[in-house]
């Protein structure tokens, strides 16, 4: 009876343990992204996005697709607005968004679309992934400020802003 009564604690206190691991934990309340030179703000609470001019007038204001809200986020000096991943861990259909500066989508991409895009095994990409079920590295803006960079399953991911394309490159 005490060893049956011990194996029950023993496996409940196991599987509390594995489900603090698997945890994940809500985004902070609010989250703000700002371009470079700071004429663009966004801001995130949760799926409410708020997108101003550094001076603070309100450009745009949206409730977003993510379940939580985006992984990250970028800002562009022109005013692009790249949402990258979901913030809890799946294959979002949400992988990659881009807004123009009025709020509007140019681009919008799934995880299974990003899988296509690089040629690589699902398998690969998800176990070199450190941010999500994609992304090694990224978002970054390219030093032209035309496109921006994200790294996953030994590839690299190009986003061109002004058409939303994306390209893949080793």
């Amino acid at each position: 009876m005490r060893l049956a009564a011990l194996a029950a604690m023993l496996t409940l206190t196991c599987a509390g343990l594995l489900a603090a691991q698997d945890r994940i934990d809500a985004p902070p309340a609010e989250r703000s992204y700002s371009s470079p030179s700071h004429h663009f703000t966004l801001s995130l609470h949760g799926q409410q996005a708020i997108f101003r001019t550094g001076s603070g007038k309100l450009i745009w204001q949206k409730i977003l697709p993510h379940q939580q809200g985006p992984r990250d986020a970028l800002v562009t000096n022109d005013g692009h607005t790249i949402l990258a991943d979901e913030w809890i861990n799946v294959a979002s259909p949400h992988a990659i968004v881009l807004l123009d500066r009025a709020g509007g989508a140019i681009a919008h991409f799934s995880a299974e679309d990003i899988f296509r895009t690089l040629g690589v095994q699902k398998q690969v990409i998800v176990s070199k992934a450190s941010h999500g079920v994609w992304i090694t590295d990224g978002p970054t803006v390219t030093l032209d400020g035309k496109s921006v960079i994200f790294h996953s399953g030994g590839r690299t991911l190009t986003l061109h802003l002004a058409d939303g394309h994306l390209s893949v490159s080793d």
